[in-house]
């Protein structure tokens, strides 16, 4: 099986190439499958996965970091996906084998959890935001470009799954600021930063999100170390 996998971010996709990425680039991880860093966003993961696809990929995975919606999961806790659920309320089930061969390699090393990962347009600022949207749905988790990816896998009929970690849980606030900092691409803008840093709350709220990262990172680590390698076998 030849595995594409389209992540957001440089940031989370390190643990897979052990090097820091840049955004946009396509790297190999092993004879078979494929890293595509492709920005945030469905537009640039839909276009990641139909590229992997036609460049061989026979099954696309969704990788990084999501927001946290159920209030029982932390910041840098496991998440691997049963379904994946849209805007418009369509619900794409992840590859059941898939999901057994992961899950099973990662028994007794790393805790997860299961459920449904909500696709959003947009970031969760709030935990109102949250609160509402796990009330409504259901959902675990969310991020903004595993549906795009889990269209483009049922339209080709490939197998497709999702591996995410949560950055941010259902209680923290993501202030809208900080997006002004970091581009689609993962870029920082150091200008903006710079004016953010003037201010000391500011700066210890950029510091507890560094952390927050560094612990998703973490997970990704042992599911990049320990889980790809058995989805590559098969």
């Amino acid at each position: 099986m030849g595995l594409g996998i389209i992540v957001a971010l440089p940031q989370e996709a390190q643990c897979l190439l052990k090097r820091r990425p840049r955004s946009g680039e396509i790297a190999e991880i092993s004879q078979k499958n494929l890293v595509y860093i492709s920005g945030m966003g469905a537009e640039r993961a839909r276009n990641a996965a139909s590229y992997l696809l036609e460049h061989g990929a026979t099954a696309l995975m969704s990788w990084g970091t999501a927001a946290g919606l159920d209030p029982r999961i932390a910041t840098g806790a496991l998440v691997l996906p049963t379904s994946v659920i849209s805007v418009e309320d369509d619900t794409f089930p992840v590859d059941p084998r898939l999901y057994e061969i992961l899950a099973r390699s990662l028994s007794g090393i790393l805790q997860f959890r299961e459920g449904a990962l909500m696709s959003c347009a947009t970031l969760l600022n709030s935990p109102g935001e949250k609160k509402a949207l796990f009330s409504k749905t259901g959902a675990v988790i969310a991020d903004m470009e595993s549906v795009a990816i889990a269209k483009v896998a049922q339209d080709a009929r490939v197998p497709f799954i999702a591996v995410r970690v949560v950055l941010d849980s259902a209680h923290d606030t993501v202030p809208t600021w900080v997006q002004s900092i970091v581009t689609i691409d993962g870029d920082v803008r150091i200008f903006s930063l710079l004016r953010h840093c003037l201010s000391p709350t500011r700066v210890r709220h950029l510091l507890q999100l560094r952390a927050k990262l560094r612990l998703a990172v973490r997970s990704l680590v042992v599911v990049a170390d320990n889980g790809i390698p058995h989805i590559s076998t098969v």
